[in-house]
C-alpha cells in the first residue's frame, strides 16, 4: 500500500482527510499536517521528514500539499535530499480520493499513483454552468 501525506496552509490537509473519510471510510497510512500560523518553517521541515520517514517504513509515499512554491510544498522539497517520495502540489478533494481508492490496486506504482492523481485534480475542476448544460441537453 502506498502512504498518503497531505500538507497544507492550516487545517486544509486535515479537513481533505476528513471529508475524503465520509465518502470511502477512514483511512490507514494516511495523514495530514497544518502549518500553522506563527510557525517556523525549519520546525515544519522537520515534522515533514518525520511523517516521510514514518509512513516509509512498509511503503512508498505520495505527498500532496496545496500550492506549488508554497511553505509546505518548499518543506516537503527540502526532504528530498533525505527520503525518496513523489509530490504533487495544487491538492483538492478529487486527488484525495483518487489516491486513497488508487493505492490499493495492483500493480500500481507510485509514479503511476501520481499521475492518475493529477489527471483526478484536473478533471475535478469544473465550471458548474459547462457542466449542467451537457446535463441539460442529454
Amino acid at each position: 500500500m502506498i502512504s498518503i501525506l497531505i500538507a497544507t496552509h492550516e487545517d486544509l490537509g486535515g479537513s481533505l482527510l476528513k471529508s475524503a473519510g465520509l465518502i470511502v471510510g477512514e483511512q490507514n497510512h494516511a495523514r495530514a499536517l497544518s502549518l500553522e500560523r506563527g510557525d517556523g518553517i525549519r520546525e515544519f521541515e522537520e515534522k515533514v521528514g518525520t511523517a516521510i520517514e514514518e509512513l516509509s517504513n512498509d511503503s512508498d509515499v505520495l505527498v500532496l500539499t496545496d500550492l506549488f512554491g508554497g511553505s509546505p510544498f518548499n518543506a516537503a522539497a527540502a526532504n528530498l535530499k533525505h527520503y525518496k517520495f513523489k509530490c504533487l502540489s495544487g491538492v483538492n478533494l478529487p486527488m484525495v480520493l483518487e489516491a486513497l481508492i488508487s493505492r490499493n490496486m495492483d500493480n500500481m506504482d507510485i509514479g503511476e499513483l501520481a499521475q492518475k492523481c493529477l489527471e483526478s485534480g484536473i478533471e475535478g475542476i469544473r465550471n458548474m454552468e459547462e457542466g449542467l448544460e451537457v446535463i441539460t441537453r442529454a
